[in-house]
């Protein structure tokens, strides 16, 4: 009998759950072995990153210390391995953005950022995916002197599982 948390998923497990989850590419996986129920069930949508003033935590939604500035917005990742994701399957599996992802220029105001959320909602207190700290320690997005406008560059967010 399993006593306490549970922590490890297998190599196999691992890498279906990112390309279920970031590439919607469950290939008849979620059907045959009613993992995540059918196709039909898995959510299709784009994912949304946001941008935090400090760690969301395990039992945060995307809106828990979410950055404030004039013209913010979560920005939309389209679910799919050429445009939007990709899976690494080697040890440890990862996924990573394809293309820059780019946020509005602050116009006004000012926030600091020092951690990233993957999420399911354009807005509000939807459910996080996970998180993590940026790489750089933080970043001031300001308005002025100079506008600062947010950006990951092509493969600078990765996720990983173990």
């Amino acid at each position: 009998m399993a006593t306490g948390p549970i922590t490890g998923k297998s190599d196999a497990f691992a890498n279906a759950l990112m390309l279920v989850l970031f590439n919607n590419d469950h290939a008849g996986w979620a059907a045959a072995t009613n993992w995540f129920g059918t196709a039909a069930q898995i959510p299709s949508g784009p994912l949304y990153i946001s941008l935090h003033s400090a760690d969301p935590g395990e039992t945060g939604t995307q809106a828990t210390s979410e950055v404030s500035y004039t013209t913010y917005a979560r920005q939309s990742i389209t679910r799919a391995d050429a445009t939007g994701w990709a899976v690494n399957g080697t040890d440890p599996k990862s996924v990573t953005n394809v293309s820059a992802i780019s946020f509005p220029t602050c116009t006004a105001g000012s926030a600091v950022a020092t951690h990233f959320g993957v999420g399911l909602g354009a807005s509000g207190a939807t459910e996080l995916m996970y998180s993590g700290a940026l790489s750089s320690g933080s970043l001031n997005i300001i308005s002025t002197p100079v506008q600062i406008a947010p950006v990951f560059a092509a493969g600078a967010l990765t996720i990983t599982e173990d």
